[in-house]
């Protein structure tokens, strides 16, 4: 599946909006040694860095949300913006 980054980016806010509606800053690149995707969220000063692989980022391209980044989301939202 051949895909931009930007569209990688455009189709994690889709499957993310909480991020969006939270002020949560979603950045995304191309990780050429990994052949996979950083992917960085931030909110203020609070930062957290996170990979995607190739497999999950097709995932999420196909409109599918996992586990894993479900989890890394969840969290940051929680503790950076709710202060849980």
């Amino acid at each position: 599946m051949a895909y931009s980054v930007s569209a990688l980016r455009n189709r994690l806010k889709e499957l993310y909006p909480e991020l969006q509606e939270q002020g949560v800053s979603l950045s995304l690149n191309f990780d050429s040694e990994s052949q996979g995707y950083s992917l960085t969220l931030s909110k203020g000063n609070k930062m957290l860095l996170t990979h995607i692989d190739k497999t999950d980022a097709e995932s999420c391209m196909g409109g599918v949300r996992y586990a894993y980044l479900d989890a890394v989301v969840e969290r940051f939202v929680n503790k950076f913006v709710f202060g849980d």
